[in-house]
């Protein structure tokens, strides 16, 4: 009596061929996702797709997890390599974490600064100017003000009867660059960091005289990146800014701070200039969110960082912190600082 041949099915030699083919559409689709702020570098579209390269890195680990878990090793190793890749620019010279700001006393010895885009249709700028004035801050940077504020800090002495009757403007350029103050509760100088003058509007550093050590604030608020022409032109001034960081550093041989709104992500072309300038972020790799858009209904790891304080290594941040304004669609940054001996 012959046995019965068992069905042959193929059925799981097919799965697997799917989960194959699966694993590989991921390394292909995560590969221009991962490099795409080597990319955007040169290409417009891709440096704006690094503005969200935190989120495409934790995307593109838990791809690599779930293709380690199919056991596709070959496409796991190209996708461990993608998301080194991806995590690379936004972890560079930068402190993993770091205290929250106390914002009801300064502590000994600490150097507080406090940067903010105000919003130039914030209606509600006395309010987040008083804010930010009763942080105790040594310098509080304005970035692209409401003209109203910008009228009374400069015609009206607004503030003459406060500790930062002392301050630096960078004027308003139509269609080239936005109203900024430098405020300080210590003396201070302008100083000339250029002789183009495509770019001297843009520029505003100062020298604080402070107790603990004299150092450098500058701000930078290049164009906004809507369009490639916008794009291009920022990233001249941020170079601008580069090469004046440069040329203080090899000069007064003094600790440098520069505020920013860069427009930009930590990943995209922008911070790159920065870094190479030998400038470093003081936000650290474990603070969640952005700085924008504040005040909105998207979710804090869709939000960008686009604004920080950086600084050379001869200043350490020894705490960090970001606040809501009630006008502002920024939020804005805190850092407390310490001279490095």
């Amino acid at each position: 009596m012959m046995n019965k041949q068992e069905p042959i099915t193929k059925a799981p030699k097919k799965r697997s061929k799917i989960i194959t083919v699966l694993a590989w559409l991921i390394v292909v689709c995560l590969v221009p996702a991962c490099c795409a702020w080597i990319i955007g570098r040169r290409v417009y579209w891709f440096d704006l797709i690094a503005s969200q390269q935190m989120l495409i890195s934790w995307i593109a680990l838990i791809f690599m997890v779930l293709v380690l878990m199919s056991r596709r090793w070959i496409a796991g190793v190209v996708c461990l390599a993608l998301v080194c890749v991806s995590f690379s620019p936004v972890l560079v010279s930068r402190e993993w974490t770091l205290a929250r700001v106390n914002l009801r006393e300064k502590p000994d010895g600490a150097i507080r600064i406090v940067s903010c885009n105000m919003n130039p249709e914030n209606e509600s700028w006395e309010k987040d100017l008083s804010l930010l004035l009763s942080l105790d801050a040594d310098v509080v940077v304005l970035i692209e003000v409401h003209p109203e504020l910008s009228r009374s800090i400069r015609n009206r002495q607004h503030l003459d009867s406060s500790p930062y009757a002392r301050w630096a403007h960078r004027a308003w350029v139509k269609e080239e660059t936005t109203p900024c103050f430098i405020l300080s509760q210590w003396p201070m100088n302008t100083i000339g960091t250029t002789q183009d003058p495509e770019f001297a509007q843009d520029l505003l550093y100062t020298r604080i005289y402070h107790p603990n050590g004299e150092f450098v604030v500058g701000l930078a608020h290049p164009y906004s990146p809507r369009t490639q022409q916008h794009w291009t032109r920022g990233n001249q001034v941020v170079q601008a800014h580069g090469d004046a960081i440069a040329q203080l550093q090899s000069n007064l041989l003094i600790p440098i701070i520069l505020c920013t709104d860069l427009n930009a992500g930590p990943a995209q072309q922008r911070a790159k200039t920065l870094r190479a300038a030998g400038l470093r972020m003081s936000k650290p790799v474990l603070y969640g969110g952005g700085s924008y858009p504040a005040n909105s209904s998207i979710p804090e790891p869709l939000q960008i960082q686009l604004d920080d304080v950086w600084a050379t290594a001869s200043i350490s941040p020894i705490a960090w912190t970001m606040l809501e304004l009630s006008g502002s669609d920024h939020k804005a940054v805190v850092v407390d600082f310490k001279l490095t001996e």
